[in-house]
C-alpha cells in the first residue's frame, strides 16, 4: 500500500510517501525529490506521521514530535496535548484534533501552539468523529462523521447531518 504525505493539494504534488505491506505495522517513509529516485526518510515510517517541507510531525502515545524527515533527528516534542490526531498539514501549520475536540494548530518548525479552540458547533457538541480534512491559507475544513459511521453507510448514517463540514480559520 502507498500512502502519500506532504501533499500540496489533496493527494497531488506530494513531497513524500509511505509504503507498507501485509503485516507491516509502520511502513517505510520516502521523500520524493524532483525527478530523481525517492530518498529514504525514516521519520515518515510511522502511520500517524505527516510531512511539512523537510520536517516530519508524528503522534504516538499522546506525544507529538517534530523530526528531520531525512535524518529522524528530534527537533521538538510536545507531551502536554494528550492523545491527538493529525487532521491536516499545510506549509507552516499542523492541525491537530484533541480527544475533547479542540482544534490545535502547531508551528511545525518549533512545535509552538499557534491557535486553539473548541470544535463544538451547534447542538452537536463533541459527539462525532473526524473524516477527511483539507487545509489551505490558514483555513481547515473537517468532515464530521457520526461516531460509529462506516464507509459503506448511506449519507444519513455516515455524515453528522446538522453541519457535516466545519470550516475554521486559524
Amino acid at each position: 500500500m502507498v500512502t502519500p504525505v506532504g501533499c500540496r493539494d489533496g493527494r497531488s504534488a506530494c513531497r513524500g510517501l509511505r509504503t507498507s505491506g501485509r503485516g507491516d505495522e509502520t511502513g517505510r517513509g520516502w521523500l520524493v525529490v524532483g525527478a530523481g529516485e525517492p530518498v529514504a526518510a525514516p521519520a515518515l515510517d510511522g502511520p500517524d506521521t505527516e510531512l511539512d517541507g523537510e520536517r516530519a510531525v508524528g503522534t504516538a502515545g499522546g506525544v507529538v514530535t517534530g523530526r528531520s524527515a531525512r535524518t529522524g533527528e528530534e527537533l521538538w516534542r510536545r507531551a502536554d496535548l494528550g492523545p491527538v490526531r493529525i487532521l491536516a498539514v499545510e506549509p507552516g501549520r499542523v492541525y491537530l484534533l484533541t480527544e475533547g475536540r479542540d482544534l490545535v494548530t502547531l508551528d511545525p518548525v518549533t512545535g509552538a501552539e499557534r491557535s486553539r479552540f473548541a470544535m463544538d458547533i451547534g447542538r452537536d457538541g463533541t459527539g462525532w468523529q473526524p473524516g477527511r480534512a483539507h487545509a489551505a491559507d490558514g483555513y481547515v475544513a473537517v468532515e464530521r462523521l457520526r461516531e460509529r459511521a462506516r464507509p459503506d453507510d448511506d449519507d444519513q448514517g455516515y455524515f453528522l447531518m446538522a453541519e457535516p463540514v466545519l470550516l475554521a480559520a486559524t
